[in-house]
Protein backbone atom coordinates (compact mmCIF):
# COMPACT_ATOMS: atom_id res chain seq x y z
CA UNK A 1 0.00 0.00 0.00
CA UNK A 2 1.52 3.50 -0.97
CA UNK A 3 2.30 5.75 1.55
CA UNK A 4 -0.20 9.42 1.16
CA UNK A 5 2.00 11.51 1.24
CA UNK A 6 5.36 10.03 -0.51
CA UNK A 7 3.63 8.07 -2.98
CA UNK A 8 5.99 4.92 -1.79
CA UNK A 9 4.50 1.73 -1.17
CA UNK A 10 5.12 0.80 1.88
CA UNK A 11 5.06 -2.82 2.77
CA UNK A 12 4.26 -2.80 6.48
CA UNK A 13 0.58 -2.11 5.54
CA UNK A 14 0.49 -4.74 3.11
CA UNK A 15 1.56 -6.88 5.92
CA UNK A 16 -0.96 -5.37 8.01
CA UNK A 17 -3.82 -5.49 6.09
CA UNK A 18 -3.00 -8.98 4.75
CA UNK A 19 -2.61 -10.56 8.33
CA UNK A 20 -6.11 -8.50 9.03
CA UNK A 21 -7.80 -10.51 6.04
CA UNK A 22 -6.31 -13.55 7.67
CA UNK A 23 -7.78 -13.11 10.86
CA UNK A 24 -11.39 -12.02 10.11
CA UNK A 25 -11.41 -15.16 7.49
CA UNK A 26 -10.50 -17.05 10.91
CA UNK A 27 -13.18 -15.94 12.99
CA UNK A 28 -15.81 -16.85 10.02
CA UNK A 29 -13.97 -20.68 10.04
CA UNK A 30 -14.08 -20.67 13.99
CA UNK A 31 -17.75 -20.04 14.05
CA UNK A 32 -18.83 -22.54 11.71
CA UNK A 33 -16.30 -25.57 12.57
CA UNK A 34 -15.77 -25.51 16.28
CA UNK A 35 -19.02 -25.66 19.28
CA UNK A 36 -19.74 -22.21 20.17
CA UNK A 37 -17.90 -21.85 23.90
CA UNK A 38 -15.66 -24.35 23.72
CA UNK A 39 -11.99 -23.83 24.78
CA UNK A 40 -10.60 -23.83 21.11
CA UNK A 41 -13.86 -21.57 20.01
CA UNK A 42 -13.05 -18.85 22.58
CA UNK A 43 -9.28 -18.57 21.34
CA UNK A 44 -10.04 -18.51 18.12
CA UNK A 45 -12.41 -15.93 18.17
CA UNK A 46 -10.07 -13.81 20.60
CA UNK A 47 -7.22 -13.98 18.13
CA UNK A 48 -9.59 -13.50 14.94
CA UNK A 49 -11.13 -10.60 16.76
CA UNK A 50 -7.96 -9.19 16.23
CA UNK A 51 -8.44 -8.16 12.52
CA UNK A 52 -11.15 -5.51 12.27
CA UNK A 53 -9.08 -3.30 14.82
CA UNK A 54 -6.26 -3.65 12.51
CA UNK A 55 -8.38 -2.97 9.52
CA UNK A 56 -9.55 0.22 11.26
CA UNK A 57 -6.32 1.57 12.20
CA UNK A 58 -4.94 1.08 8.76
CA UNK A 59 -7.42 3.17 7.46
CA UNK A 60 -6.57 6.43 10.43
CA UNK A 61 -3.31 5.79 9.39
CA UNK A 62 -3.82 5.81 5.14
CA UNK A 63 -7.03 7.97 5.11
CA UNK A 64 -6.58 10.45 7.35
CA UNK A 65 -2.90 11.54 6.02
CA UNK A 66 -4.56 12.63 3.29
CA UNK A 67 -4.18 16.33 2.13
CA UNK A 68 -8.13 17.41 2.67
CA UNK A 69 -7.87 21.44 2.05
CA UNK A 70 -10.69 22.13 0.02
CA UNK A 71 -13.91 21.48 -1.10
CA UNK A 72 -12.89 19.51 -3.92
CA UNK A 73 -10.56 17.56 -2.25
CA UNK A 74 -13.52 16.08 -0.21
CA UNK A 75 -15.42 15.80 -3.67
CA UNK A 76 -12.53 13.52 -4.91
CA UNK A 77 -12.55 11.45 -1.98
CA UNK A 78 -16.10 10.94 -2.13
CA UNK A 79 -16.28 10.27 -5.45
CA UNK A 80 -13.11 7.87 -6.32
CA UNK A 81 -13.56 5.98 -1.82
CA UNK A 82 -17.07 6.88 -1.00
CA UNK A 83 -18.95 5.76 -4.49
CA UNK A 84 -17.37 2.49 -5.71
CA UNK A 85 -17.51 1.23 -1.98
CA UNK A 86 -20.92 2.12 -1.48
CA UNK A 87 -21.89 0.40 -5.35
CA UNK A 88 -19.85 -2.44 -4.40
CA UNK A 89 -21.49 -2.79 -0.59
CA UNK A 90 -25.28 -2.66 -2.62
CA UNK A 91 -24.17 -4.96 -5.10
CA UNK A 92 -23.12 -7.77 -2.56
CA UNK A 93 -25.93 -6.80 -0.56
CA UNK A 94 -28.21 -8.48 -3.41
CA UNK A 95 -25.83 -11.21 -3.81
CA UNK A 96 -25.98 -12.07 -0.09
CA UNK A 97 -29.82 -11.58 -0.65
CA UNK A 98 -29.73 -14.31 -3.43
CA UNK A 99 -27.03 -16.83 -1.37
CA UNK A 100 -29.52 -16.42 1.68
CA UNK A 101 -32.57 -17.63 -0.32
CA UNK A 102 -31.19 -19.95 -1.80
CA UNK A 103 -29.29 -21.92 1.69
CA UNK A 104 -32.70 -21.45 3.32
CA UNK A 105 -33.28 -17.69 4.61
CA UNK A 106 -35.71 -16.71 2.27
CA UNK A 107 -35.83 -12.75 2.02
CA UNK A 108 -39.04 -11.07 1.31
CA UNK A 109 -39.50 -7.89 -0.73
CA UNK A 110 -39.81 -5.47 1.77
CA UNK A 111 -36.46 -6.85 3.67
CA UNK A 112 -34.71 -6.67 0.41
CA UNK A 113 -35.95 -2.78 0.09
CA UNK A 114 -34.82 -2.26 3.79
CA UNK A 115 -31.29 -3.87 3.48
CA UNK A 116 -30.95 -1.93 0.71
CA UNK A 117 -32.04 1.39 2.30
CA UNK A 118 -29.38 0.39 5.53
CA UNK A 119 -32.56 0.43 7.41
CA UNK A 120 -31.26 -3.27 8.60
CA UNK A 121 -28.47 -5.11 8.35
CA UNK A 122 -28.27 -7.76 5.87
CA UNK A 123 -27.79 -11.34 7.75
CA UNK A 124 -24.70 -12.46 6.19
CA UNK A 125 -22.17 -12.57 9.50
CA UNK A 126 -19.50 -10.34 7.26
CA UNK A 127 -22.03 -7.39 5.48
CA UNK A 128 -22.06 -5.18 8.69
CA UNK A 129 -18.72 -3.98 8.13
CA UNK A 130 -19.51 -2.41 4.80
CA UNK A 131 -21.81 0.10 5.56
CA UNK A 132 -20.37 0.81 8.88
CA UNK A 133 -16.65 1.91 6.87
CA UNK A 134 -19.28 3.68 4.84
CA UNK A 135 -20.55 5.68 7.35
CA UNK A 136 -17.25 6.39 8.52
CA UNK A 137 -15.98 7.29 4.92
CA UNK A 138 -18.56 10.32 5.17
CA UNK A 139 -16.99 12.22 7.77
CA UNK A 140 -13.16 10.99 7.21
CA UNK A 141 -12.50 14.19 5.23
CA UNK A 142 -13.46 16.39 7.90
CA UNK A 143 -11.85 14.41 10.91
CA UNK A 144 -8.38 14.21 8.64
CA UNK A 145 -8.41 18.40 8.22
CA UNK A 146 -9.18 18.35 11.84
CA UNK A 147 -5.96 15.70 13.17
CA UNK A 148 -3.31 16.85 11.31
CA UNK A 149 -3.45 20.18 12.72
CA UNK A 150 -3.50 18.43 16.51
CA UNK A 151 -1.68 16.51 18.21
CA UNK A 152 -2.76 13.33 20.23
CA UNK A 153 -1.85 15.17 23.05
CA UNK A 154 -4.57 17.47 21.98
CA UNK A 155 -7.04 15.00 21.63
CA UNK A 156 -6.02 12.93 24.74
CA UNK A 157 -9.26 14.12 26.88
CA UNK A 158 -11.99 13.04 24.12
CA UNK A 159 -10.04 10.26 23.17
CA UNK A 160 -9.80 9.28 27.17
CA UNK A 161 -13.67 9.95 27.56
CA UNK A 162 -14.37 7.69 24.40
CA UNK A 163 -12.36 5.09 25.77
CA UNK A 164 -14.12 5.13 29.41
CA UNK A 165 -17.44 4.74 27.68
CA UNK A 166 -16.77 2.73 24.85
CA UNK A 167 -14.54 0.18 25.88
CA UNK A 168 -14.23 0.07 29.78
CA UNK A 169 -17.95 0.80 30.46
CA UNK A 170 -18.86 -2.40 28.23
CA UNK A 171 -16.13 -4.70 29.37
CA UNK A 172 -17.15 -4.04 32.76
CA UNK A 173 -21.09 -4.24 32.14
CA UNK A 174 -20.25 -7.72 30.99
CA UNK A 175 -18.94 -8.80 34.34
CA UNK A 176 -21.67 -6.74 36.17
CA UNK A 177 -24.25 -9.12 34.51
CA UNK A 178 -22.31 -12.43 35.13
CA UNK A 179 -22.48 -11.18 39.00
CA UNK A 180 -26.06 -10.19 38.95
CA UNK A 181 -25.47 -6.49 39.83
CA UNK A 182 -26.77 -3.34 37.91
CA UNK A 183 -24.96 -2.61 35.26
CA UNK A 184 -23.31 0.91 34.33
CA UNK A 185 -25.34 3.63 32.48
CA UNK A 186 -22.77 6.29 30.93
CA UNK A 187 -25.48 9.02 30.09
CA UNK A 188 -22.99 11.87 28.59
CA UNK A 189 -23.73 12.32 24.84
CA UNK A 190 -20.48 10.83 23.31
CA UNK A 191 -22.54 10.38 19.69
CA UNK A 192 -20.21 13.46 18.29
CA UNK A 193 -16.97 12.33 18.68
CA UNK A 194 -17.12 9.18 16.36
CA UNK A 195 -17.77 6.01 18.99
CA UNK A 196 -15.33 2.79 19.23
CA UNK A 197 -14.51 2.75 15.84
CA UNK A 198 -13.78 6.26 15.32
CA UNK A 199 -11.35 5.89 18.37
CA UNK A 200 -9.58 3.36 16.27
CA UNK A 201 -9.09 4.88 13.47
CA UNK A 202 -7.38 8.24 15.71
CA UNK A 203 -5.42 5.43 17.24
CA UNK A 204 -4.42 3.99 13.64
CA UNK A 205 -3.26 7.97 13.17
CA UNK A 206 -1.74 8.85 15.82
CA UNK A 207 0.17 5.31 16.16
CA UNK A 208 1.45 5.59 12.27
CA UNK A 209 2.71 9.32 13.49
CA UNK A 210 4.73 7.72 16.69
CA UNK A 211 2.37 7.72 19.62
CA UNK A 212 4.03 4.87 21.03
CA UNK A 213 7.40 4.38 19.67
CA UNK A 214 9.23 5.01 22.75
CA UNK A 215 7.05 1.57 24.00
CA UNK A 216 9.31 -1.56 24.12
CA UNK A 217 8.91 -4.22 21.61
CA UNK A 218 8.95 -7.17 24.15
CA UNK A 219 5.68 -4.77 26.33
CA UNK A 220 3.63 -4.62 23.27
CA UNK A 221 3.95 -8.41 22.79
CA UNK A 222 3.02 -8.98 26.34
CA UNK A 223 0.00 -6.28 25.69
CA UNK A 224 -1.04 -8.62 22.84
CA UNK A 225 -0.67 -11.92 24.68
CA UNK A 226 -2.63 -11.03 27.93
CA UNK A 227 -4.80 -8.71 26.02
CA UNK A 228 -6.23 -12.05 24.67
CA UNK A 229 -6.05 -13.79 27.33
CA UNK A 230 -8.21 -11.06 29.33
CA UNK A 231 -10.80 -11.70 26.20
CA UNK A 232 -10.79 -15.48 27.18
CA UNK A 233 -10.97 -15.16 30.58
CA UNK A 234 -13.93 -12.95 30.03
CA UNK A 235 -15.73 -15.28 27.59
CA UNK A 236 -15.26 -18.06 30.06
CA UNK A 237 -16.16 -16.29 32.92
CA UNK A 238 -19.18 -15.21 31.58
CA UNK A 239 -20.51 -18.08 30.08
CA UNK A 240 -19.69 -20.23 33.02
CA UNK A 241 -22.07 -17.97 35.02
CA UNK A 242 -24.60 -18.14 32.74
CA UNK A 243 -24.11 -15.37 30.37
CA UNK A 244 -24.71 -15.17 26.73
CA UNK A 245 -22.07 -13.17 25.50
CA UNK A 246 -20.36 -13.05 22.28
CA UNK A 247 -17.14 -11.29 21.90
CA UNK A 248 -17.33 -7.65 20.15
CA UNK A 249 -14.63 -5.50 19.84
CA UNK A 250 -15.38 -3.07 22.72
CA UNK A 251 -14.10 -5.35 25.27
CA UNK A 252 -10.72 -4.16 26.53
CA UNK A 253 -8.59 -6.86 25.85
CA UNK A 254 -9.46 -7.35 22.20
CA UNK A 255 -8.71 -3.41 21.87
CA UNK A 256 -5.83 -3.09 23.67
CA UNK A 257 -4.08 -6.43 22.13
CA UNK A 258 -5.13 -4.85 18.49
CA UNK A 259 -3.61 -1.02 19.02
CA UNK A 260 -0.94 -3.07 20.08
CA UNK A 261 -0.54 -5.72 17.20
CA UNK A 262 -0.62 -2.28 15.03
CA UNK A 263 2.21 -1.00 16.18
CA UNK A 264 3.94 -4.07 15.97
CA UNK A 265 3.87 -4.52 12.63
CA UNK A 266 4.48 -0.62 12.43
CA UNK A 267 7.66 -1.19 13.36
CA UNK A 268 8.15 -3.97 10.83
CA UNK A 269 8.65 -0.72 8.43
CA UNK A 270 12.34 -1.18 8.37
CA UNK A 271 12.07 -5.05 7.62
CA UNK A 272 12.77 -6.58 4.14
CA UNK A 273 10.75 -9.68 3.49
CA UNK A 274 12.10 -11.59 0.65
CA UNK A 275 11.21 -10.12 -2.76
CA UNK A 276 8.66 -13.48 -3.48
CA UNK A 277 6.70 -12.72 0.01
CA UNK A 278 6.54 -8.77 -0.07
CA UNK A 279 5.05 -10.05 -3.70
CA UNK A 280 2.53 -12.45 -2.07
CA UNK A 281 1.43 -9.71 0.49
CA UNK A 282 1.20 -6.95 -1.63
CA UNK A 283 -1.37 -9.14 -3.89
CA UNK A 284 -3.35 -10.29 -0.94
CA UNK A 285 -3.59 -6.38 0.14
CA UNK A 286 -4.88 -5.23 -3.09
CA UNK A 287 -7.16 -8.23 -3.10
CA UNK A 288 -8.31 -7.65 0.34
CA UNK A 289 -11.83 -6.22 -0.35
CA UNK A 290 -12.82 -8.66 -2.40
CA UNK A 291 -11.61 -11.40 -0.56
CA UNK A 292 -13.41 -10.25 2.41
CA UNK A 293 -16.64 -10.22 -0.19
CA UNK A 294 -16.18 -13.47 -0.90
CA UNK A 295 -14.99 -16.09 1.51
CA UNK A 296 -18.39 -15.65 3.66
CA UNK A 297 -19.57 -17.64 0.84
CA UNK A 298 -16.92 -20.50 0.11
CA UNK A 299 -17.27 -20.57 3.98
CA UNK A 300 -20.66 -21.71 4.10
CA UNK A 301 -20.69 -23.75 0.96
CA UNK A 302 -17.67 -25.75 2.37
CA UNK A 303 -18.77 -26.32 5.90
CA UNK A 304 -21.23 -28.90 4.96
CA UNK A 305 -18.87 -30.59 3.18
CA UNK A 306 -16.11 -31.15 5.53
CA UNK A 307 -18.64 -31.73 8.63
CA UNK A 308 -17.38 -34.21 10.72
CA UNK A 309 -14.02 -33.44 10.48
CA UNK A 310 -11.99 -33.24 13.59
CA UNK A 311 -13.48 -29.27 14.70
CA UNK A 312 -9.95 -27.70 14.51
CA UNK A 313 -8.88 -29.58 11.42
CA UNK A 314 -12.13 -28.51 9.69
CA UNK A 315 -11.41 -24.74 11.23
CA UNK A 316 -8.28 -24.58 9.30
CA UNK A 317 -9.07 -25.99 6.08
CA UNK A 318 -12.28 -24.01 5.89
CA UNK A 319 -8.92 -20.76 6.57
CA UNK A 320 -7.01 -22.11 3.82
CA UNK A 321 -9.77 -22.94 1.62
CA UNK A 322 -11.73 -20.08 1.70
CA UNK A 323 -8.82 -18.02 1.18
CA UNK A 324 -7.38 -20.15 -1.78
CA UNK A 325 -10.94 -20.17 -3.90
CA UNK A 326 -11.56 -16.88 -2.93
CA UNK A 327 -8.61 -15.78 -5.02
CA UNK A 328 -8.96 -17.94 -7.88
CA UNK A 329 -12.59 -16.69 -8.26
CA UNK A 330 -11.22 -13.13 -8.05
CA UNK A 331 -8.10 -14.11 -10.55
CA UNK A 332 -11.15 -15.43 -13.24
CA UNK A 333 -13.27 -12.21 -12.75
CA UNK A 334 -9.96 -9.87 -13.40
CA UNK A 335 -9.74 -12.10 -16.61
CA UNK A 336 -13.04 -11.28 -18.01
CA UNK A 337 -12.66 -8.92 -21.50
CA UNK A 338 -14.76 -6.05 -19.24
CA UNK A 339 -12.22 -4.10 -17.48
CA UNK A 340 -14.83 -2.01 -15.27
CA UNK A 341 -16.12 -5.39 -13.61
CA UNK A 342 -13.52 -6.02 -10.78
CA UNK A 343 -13.66 -2.26 -10.11
CA UNK A 344 -17.36 -1.80 -9.49
CA UNK A 345 -17.84 -5.56 -8.69
CA UNK A 346 -14.93 -6.15 -6.12
CA UNK A 347 -13.89 -2.64 -5.49
CA UNK A 348 -10.37 -3.46 -7.11
CA UNK A 349 -8.98 0.09 -8.05
CA UNK A 350 -8.47 0.33 -11.85
CA UNK A 351 -4.84 0.70 -11.74
CA UNK A 352 -4.47 -1.90 -8.83
CA UNK A 353 -2.61 -4.06 -11.39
Amino acid sequence: MQNIRSGVREEWMDRTRSLALLLVILTHAAQLAVPEGSFLYLLLLSLGRLGVPLFLCLTGALILEKPFETGEDVKRFYKHNLLPLFVVTEIWNVIYMVALNFSGHPISFNEGIGYLLFFHFNPMPNFWYLPTILGIYLALPFVGMAVQKFSAKALALPMAVVFFGFVLIPTINGYMAALGRSQLEFVLDLSFLGGLFGLSILAGFYLNRGLLEKVPAVILALIVVLGVVFSVFTETYLLENGESFDLWYDNLGVFVAGLALFELLHRTKKVSFPEKVSNAFEYLSKTTLPTYLIHILILRALHPLLKGLPDLLECLLLWVLGLAISQVLIFLIRMLPFPDVPHWLLGIKKNAF
